[in-house]
């Protein structure tokens, strides 16, 4: 989306995009960058960015942060100048809705209206886009995003700053829905059939994104997220923080070796506990849903290199975990850093 205009960007039946694109997401301590061409991820990357650069994902320094993205993309010898970056979901509001059918230039002047229940502020410092799912001859259903308009504007200066052009601004979920896209696509599987959910395993929380047919419906969080995991080993050992999450493996090797050890102990109850917590709101879920066609957890997020959490999930919840990379058609040697982080790549999806 853009800070100027009010406008359709996605259809369900669009093919690859062309041209070369580098998606962009930027996390509390890492950010991800996918360049891909005609569809087909050259590279990826992901590089923890200097401290106090973002905090509770808001970029604190934006002219830093572009002068940093600028030396990344000549280091790393990414090609490209078209960027699409994912936004933090809570500074935007998204929301599916069901609207009379209209003009485009009708839609400019009513949607507005479709988030005045969501938005304090002043409509006026919004920008809005959306999606159109499906329509008839009397109505349509869309995907509909508000932003801050300063917001995408920071965002098309620092990537300005960095020498790319920002074409493509949209919630980090909504990754999500183009990678599902592209998924059935591929398989040939019609538009609207399936339900998924994603298991986002985050750093300060756990997310549990819903998708009914194939398009973004809600997000469940719960904290702590698996930054409590690294804090508490840390804690035990002495060691750094960001050392523990680097090295992730080395607790599951840990839990492995030493079963009956203090640090394996408090480690899987803080496991178990969040797994107990997943198993609750996929219950919840299937409750209020009982005709939903969810058949496996597609997981990412680096809590996903943790055995002892993702054993614990398998125990605690009764359908299979798939990791979301595996439907990504990319190169193997990438697997690993897409299953930590599919949204830079899903994002060029759009």
């Amino acid at each position: 989306m853009q800070s100027d205009s009010t406008r359709s960007r996605t259809d369900s039946k669009a093919p690859v995009r062309k041209g070369r694109i580098i998606g962009v997401d930027i996390g509390n301590y890492r950010i991800k960058m996918a360049a891909c061409n005609n569809g087909v991820l050259e590279k990826f990357i992901s590089v923890q960015h200097p401290d106090n650069m973002v905090k509770g994902n808001q970029i604190v320094s934006w002219q830093a942060m572009g002068d940093y993205l600028k030396e990344l993309v000549k280091a790393s010898g990414i090609r490209g100048k078209a960027a699409a970056v994912t936004l933090p979901q809570d500074s935007t509001y998204i929301r599916r809705t069901t609207m009379p059918l209209m003009t485009e230039a009708q839609l400019k002047i009513n949607l507005p209206y479709e988030f005045h229940d969501y938005i304090s502020d002043e409509p006026e410092k919004y920008a809005y886009d959306y999606a159109v799912i499906s329509r008839n001859d009397r109505e349509m259903d869309l995907m509909a995003v508000a932003a801050p308009k300063d917001l995408l504007e920071k965002y098309t200066a620092m990537f300005k700053r960095a020498g790319l052009k920002l074409t493509i601004a949209a919630p980090d979920v909504m990754a999500f829905t183009y990678i599902f896209r592209e998924y059935e696509r591929r398989n040939q599987t019609e538009h609207g059939t399936k339900d998924y959910v994603v298991l986002d395993l985050g750093d300060s929380k756990v997310e549990l994104h819903f998708f009914s047919g194939g398009e973004y419906e809600i997000t469940r969080s719960m904290e702590p997220g698996c930054r409590a995991i690294y804090d508490k080993v840390a804690e035990i050992t002495g060691e750094d923080s960001h050392i523990v999450q680097m090295n992730a493996e080395a607790i599951t090797a840990a839990s492995a070796t030493q079963p009956d050890s203090e640090v394996s102990e408090e480690v899987q109850d803080i496991c178990s506990s969040m797994a107990v917590q997943i198993m609750r709101v996929l219950n919840f879920y299937s409750f209020n849903n009982p005709k939903n066609t969810i058949d496996a957890i597609y997981y990412c997020g680096g809590g996903a290199k943790f055995d002892a959490l993702m054993k614990e999930i398998r125990n605690d919840t009764d359908m299979p975990l798939k990791s979301l990379s595996g439907i990504l058609q990319a190169d193997p040697k990438y697997s690993s850093l897409l299953e930590q982080s599919p949204q830079a790549y899903g994002i060029t999806m759009s």
